[in-house]
């Protein structure tokens, strides 16, 4: 039960992860007037993060890797 909490929990953090970087990209301006190729990653990361589904949802080293990724 304590590795399910834990696994619950860190899934809870990347959901919040995901949402925080929601709020970030709705500073942008538009994603149209800025196609860059990092906005569109990090829409797209922010989905992943806030799926419904917690065992869908990346972990942080795998968001860490895809912000890498988009530097």
């Amino acid at each position: 039960a304590p590795h399910a909490q834990r696994r619950s929990l860190l899934a809870l953090e990347v959901r919040a992860f995901g949402y925080l970087l929601e709020e970030l990209l709705a500073l942008v301006d538009s994603p149209s007037t800025h196609p860059h190729a990092a906005v569109a990653g990090m829409t797209a990361l922010a989905l992943a993060c806030t799926s419904l589904v917690p065992a869908q949802r990346p972990d942080m080293a795998e968001v860490a890797g895809h912000l890498a990724a988009l530097a």
